[in-house]
């Protein structure tokens, strides 16, 4: 993202979901602090309350009437007007064109609910994955100069944890060998 009001940008910024959320959700402080023309500030604000009705839209949880497909498109519309006007071609990313162009409310028409696909789960399986494979194991270290050394033992036995208890075997297991019923 950059803003160039004054010529200066605000550079790459690259977040995980819920903190992208929350900076959208609080966007329109920073652009009043940061854009000194009032016109532009204008663009901006209307812009962000656009892309945010339409963000709300496209996350519900629930399936997709095809009012809510017109009324997501109609508010991305809006705000890609505007987006263009402020930042022409530089604005237009492959996430902008694939919510203005339409593909996004195809998937809405088609799938009707497009949380089912979210793969923020696993995005987030994947931070604890190298959060305990850079934390909680030796990187292949080796225990004796004959055995074979493997940066996945430590991990595969964590998953393989994690697994069991995460569909109830671990819970069964774990009273199984205390002798509960």
């Amino acid at each position: 993202m950059t803003m160039s009001d004054d010529g200066h940008n605000v550079g790459v910024i690259c977040l995980d979901n819920n903190r992208v959320r929350k900076i959208i959700d609080n966007f329109a402080t920073l652009v009043a602090v940061s854009v000194s023309d009032n016109t532009r500030l204008k663009k901006y604000m209307y812009c962000i309350l656009q892309y945010r009705q339409g963000m709300e839209l496209l996350r519900q949880r629930e399936e997709f009437t095809d009012e809510n497909v017109k009324q997501f498109q109609r508010h991305i519309d809006s705000w890609h007007q505007v987006w263009m006007q402020l930042h022409g071609r530089e604005g237009c990313t492959n996430y902008t064109h694939m919510i203005s162009s339409g593909h996004m409310s195809e998937y809405m028409f088609k799938w009707r609910n497009l949380y089912r696909f979210s793969q923020q789960g696993w995005e987030n399986f994947n931070h604890v994955f190298s959060t305990v494979y850079f934390r909680r194991t030796n990187h292949g270290g080796r225990r004796h100069a004959t055995a074979m050394k493997s940066k996945l033992v430590g991990i595969a036995r964590w998953l393989q944890r994690r697994l069991l208890w995460m569909v109830g075997v671990g819970t069964r297991l774990f009273q199984e060998n205390n002798g509960e019923p």
